[in-house]
Parts: C-alpha cells; sequence; structure tokens
C-alpha cells in the first residue's frame, strides 16, 4: 500500500495527507492543537500500535515525504529547491525500504496503523497542487515541506514509543538526524527564497530611475 514504484507521485502524496489529515471540525480543532493533545495522541499511538503498524507508520510517512521530493525535483523552478527535492526522495525512499526490510527479516507483516499518522492540513497540499509554478510555488513548497518533516517527526517519536524492538529503535535513531537535516535545509532555502534576486533589484532600480527621469549610464 505504501510503495511508490509504480505509481506517480502526486496521488500517492494527495492521499497520504488526505488520508491522514483531519476533517470537518477536527480540522478547525488543529489550527489550535495544544501540546497537551498531541501527547495524549501519541500515547494512544504508542499504546495501540503492535510492531506491524510501528513499521507500517514508519513506511507511511517516509512514503509520503518520498512522493514530496518527487514533486519538488519535478516542478521547482529554482535549481536549488530542484536537488532538495532530489535530496528529500531519495532518503526518504531509502528510509521506506528500510523499514519494509527490518520487517521483512524479523517476519513481522507492515500493517496501517490504528492511530492515524501526523500530517499537515490537506488543504496545504491542494493549493499548493493548484498553484502555477515559479518563485511563489517554491516558497510554498518548501514552506510545506518543513510541516511536513515536522510531522515526520512527531510519526516518528511515537513509533520510538511503541515499539519493543531494539532493532526498530536504532533504525529510528539512524533517521531522525537525517530528518532534522532536510529541516534546517528547508528552512536555509526559506531565508534564501525570501531575498531579492540580484537581477530583479537591478530592473527595479532601472525602472525607478527611468521614472524620474534621469539619464541611464550603461
Amino acid at each position: 500500500m505504501y510503495c511508490i514504484r509504480g505509481m506517480h507521485a502526486l496521488p500517492l502524496l494527495a492521499w497520504m495527507v488526505t488520508a491522514c489529515s483531519p476533517r470537518g471540525s477536527e480540522a478547525a480543532e488543529r489550527q489550535l492543537d495544544s501540546a497537551g493533545r498531541r501527547d495524549s495522541i501519541a500515547a494512544a499511538a504508542a499504546s495501540t500500535m503492535s510492531e506491524g503498524q510501528v513499521l507500517g507508520l514508519l513506511t507511511a510517512t517516509n512514503a509520503a515525504d518520498s512522493a514530496l521530493g518527487v514533486l519538488g525535483a519535478e516542478r521547482a523552478a529554482s535549481p536549488d529547491v530542484k536537488d532538495f527535492g532530489r535530496m528529500i526522495m531519495r532518503e526518504h525512499h531509502a528510509l521506506s525500504l528500510e523499514a519494509v526490510a527490518a520487517g521483512r527479516e524479523a517476519g513481522i507483516a507492515v500493517e496501517a496503523p490504528v492511530v492515524p499518522p501526523d500530517a499537515p492540513p490537506a488543504g496545504a497540499l491542494q493549493e499548493l497542487m493548484r498553484a502555477p509554478a515559479g518563485a511563489s510555488w517554491d516558497r510554498a513548497y518548501v514552506d510545506f515541506t518543513v510541516a511536513s518533516h515536522e510531522s515526520a517527526l512527531e510519526n516518528t517519536a511515537r513509533a520510538l514509543a511503541a515499539t519493543r524492538r531494539a532493532e526498530t529503535k536504532q533504525a529510528i535513531e539512524r533517521a531522525v538526524p537525517i530528518l532534522q537535516k532536510h529541516i534546517d535545509k528547508a528552512k536555509s532555502l526559506q531565508t534564501a527564497l525570501s531575498k531579492p534576486r540580484p537581477d530583479s533589484v537591478t530592473k527595479r532600480d532601472t525602472a525607478r530611475t527611468r521614472k524620474q527621469g534621469a539619464p541611464i549610464i550603461k
């Protein structure tokens, strides 16, 4: 269910976020989500998940972020954002395969978790998919990757609390620095993309000079 191969990134990512996001009044509550409420959800997840569901949570989370990487690699206008998307796709795909392989070696079938994974609001992804490509899209994409990876960290913490297998705990411990690296890179891109490009500043200054009637010196 969570395999990316043979599926296009956009339908998979849309399904993952829509399936995992709260609906109706719950979506409104999500905007006011408190630390206590999230902790209670995490506690419920930890107390109800089997080892197969722990692997399912990790696999689903990494499959969604891998598909998000494909989206950035395909649609971003900025070469830096494209490269970021490729990195996300590659590293989350590897993490997803690692979770599946760990289950296979232990004879544990991957199952969907009883408590839905934490995920960004589905509306944010829908707006991203409808928006035209360009600089504004790149900024929105990077913003969404921050939210998505924060959810991934939450899901990873739930999995760590629920698992009793040393091998799964070790896999999670290897994954956390990768998630943090992606968040740090996304925040770095947020800063870079918020700065005006030198050529756009030059054009703006030239237009202002012409409007004021001063000669243009080339």
